[in-house]
């Protein structure tokens, strides 16, 4: 029987439905048309073909090449199909009358756009030409990295709410063209659910929820754990024992849910699941020498307190099977004792150990068919080892 929550799955956050309350009570709005059209029209063409030269300036292109790429952008086939339409509808907000979450969006598709065009960047990303570059902009001013965030904190809160909102919104969004404003974010934010909004974004780029952009994931993890917020602490462990987004460090996750566990800090529930990763990398010495007894010891604690995987670990122990195993602590009582407390928790290893160890030791129970009752619940969910004993029962 393989140990329980070695790596860990990402740590469970709120709900999306839980998150987007949280957005909510901070003033989001879930106003940005999805399917909005992102062409920009004018009133004239002056704007477009100032963008045209800035591109060609900062590529060094020719300036037909600089046009074409400058139509695309913007939305149009090519420069002539932009001077024929571009003034045929009401002009288009520019990106100064933008809000935040409409001209990120806004950047994605020109970003985009551009890559589509083929032109030589000279080894930048599409979307930091964009950035820099505003073709959609009638004052472009390029951002430095300290001036992607409005000076004025209640501003620059409210820019923060605005992109996190926009992103967790949008699943199909890429993140990474956002992270310096995210990373920067964080560090602002006094908000402790778009904090939150913030983490599922980061847990969601790495446990499949939207398209995966990993190494992303793990910056804005490690952005919220320097915040100390424990379940970024917990995902961004996971980061580093699995190897996801960068390199894999076991010693580095053991240390932070060693301090994570000693800040005092933590609710009944996630003190409770910290506690069961570390007995376990302690168990079998990932990250940390191996020490036998303080993983049970963990494990009872974390038990007590509602961890299914830490009960589930601490009956193996007992039992004396598997890697966990202590022959010489072999206690059948013990077992029986940690694996009920997992079953009557729904843990359907737990359900089916404490069923098989009953068949065993029928004077464990003092419950008639006990060991029946859990085996059978464990089988009915579809547990592969309880429906093979009551195979065998049946057999017999």
């Amino acid at each position: 029987m393989p140990i329980g929550n070695v790596s860990g799955d990402f740590f469970a956050l709120k709900n999306s439905a839980m998150c987007a309350s949280s957005i909510a009570g901070c003033g989001g709005s879930s106003a940005f048309g999805r399917d909005q059209t992102m062409r920009v029209y004018f009133t004239n063409v002056s704007i477009a073909t100032r963008a045209a030269k800035r591109l060609k300036i900062v590529l060094a292109i020719k300036e037909s090449e600089a046009r074409h790429a400058t139509a695309q952008v913007l939305g149009y086939r090519n420069w002539a199909d932009f001077e024929r339409e571009c003034a045929q509808q009401q002009p288009s907000a520019l990106d100064e009358d933008c809000v935040p979450a409409v001209l990120a969006e806004r950047r994605v598709y020109q970003a985009a756009q551009l890559a589509a065009a083929g032109v030589d960047l000279k080894g930048q990303s599409p979307e930091q030409v964009v950035r820099d570059w505003q073709p959609s902009a009638a004052r472009p001013q390029v951002p430095t990295s300290g001036e992607r965030t409005a000076s004025n904190p209640k501003e620059a809160a409210l820019k923060f709410l605005r992109l996190v909102t926009f992103l967790f919104e949008r699943a199909a969004t890429p993140v990474t063209p956002y992270l310096p404003e995210l990373l920067e974010g964080i560090r602002q934010c006094a908000d402790d659910g778009l904090l939150e909004a913030t983490e599922y974004i980061a847990a969601s780029l790495l446990d499949g929820s939207r398209s995966p952009e990993p190494h992303t994931g793990r910056a804005l993890l490690e952005a919220l754990a320097a915040r100390g917020r424990p379940g970024a602490i917990l995902n961004l462990v996971t980061c580093l024992h699995k190897g996801d987004g960068g390199p894999k460090d076991e010693k580095r996750a053991a240390d932070l849910l060693e301090h994570l566990t000693r800040s005092g800090k933590l609710d009944q529930r996630t003190q409770a699941y910290a506690e069961s990763r570390l007995a376990s990398m302690y168990a079998i010495g990932t990250g940390r020498a191996p020490k036998p007894l303080r993983s049970l010891e963990m494990w009872e604690r974390a038990a007590t307190e509602g961890d299914v995987e830490a009960a589930f670990n601490a009956g193996l122990y007992h039992e004396g099977r598997g890697k966990l195993g202590n022959t010489e602590a072999f206690d059948p009582a013990k077992a029986a004792k940690y694996y009920r407390m997992g079953a009557t928790q729904s843990h359907l290893p737990s359900a089916t150990n404490l069923g098989l160890l009953i068949l065993r030791r029928p004077d464990l129970s003092v419950e008639q068919n006990e060991a029946l009752k859990w085996l059978e619940f464990a089988a009915e969910q579809g547990d592969l080892p309880a429906l093979e004993a009551l195979d065998r029962l049946r057999m017999r």
